[in-house]
């Protein structure tokens, strides 16, 4: 294929472009290098900055250094607000926990106390009487320690039952034993 009269013309064109990119870089060759230099300096510095920002910012991550650094920018008040921010968002859940009147736990809680106090015996009789002061009372009967009691007084009632009996039958021989051979009882 031959070439066309423009493209020859672009041809000797690159060519002296060429030959003039040639001439420059001899002209200003130290100045590229020093540039060049210079730039992979620049480079380097700007990457040992980044690194060392970097470990800084890493080294404020807490909270507690943002709110410091935020009390040397802003000053007390801003401080003392973002402080209370994080208090209120962190003990809300607590003061709704307060508010609430019976959770899933304490139904189950009061069903064991009641457990524990049918197995030992004790029964509550709400509101049965009002103290000199005019406040309800509750009622609390032990049953288990009634019992026990009860047991006892009959235990106790019937060892003394028995004692009388077993008095009577030796106050009867002795009396029978007196009166068989009073000089054995009778002092000189």
């Amino acid at each position: 294929m031959v070439d066309g009269p423009q493209t020859a013309a672009k041809k000797v064109r690159a060519d002296n472009l060429k030959e003039d990119w040639e001439d420059l870089k001899l002209k200003n060759g130290d100045r590229i290098k020093n540039l060049e230099i210079q730039i992979t300096t620049f480079q380097n510095d700007k990457q040992k900055r980044f690194e060392k920002a970097e470990a800084s910012s890493n080294s404020l991550n807490g909270l507690l250094e943002r709110i410091k650094i935020a009390h040397e920018i802003a000053g007390f008040w801003v401080t003392l607000f973002i402080t209370l921010l994080f208090m209120a968002i962190e003990l809300t859940p607590i003061f709704f926990k307060m508010m609430l009147i019976k959770s899933p736990y304490d139904f189950m809680n009061d069903n064991i106390k009641a457990l524990i106090k049918a197995e030992r015996g004790i029964e509550i009789k709400h509101d049965f009487y009002k103290d000199k002061e005019g406040v309800q009372r509750d009622l609390v009967i032990n049953h288990e320690s009634e019992n026990l009691i009860r047991e006892k007084v009959k235990l106790l009632q019937t060892q003394a039952d028995l004692n009388e009996i077993v008095l009577d039958e030796w106050r009867s021989k002795e009396t029978i034993n007196i009166k068989k051979d009073p000089s054995k009882y009778i002092d000189s």
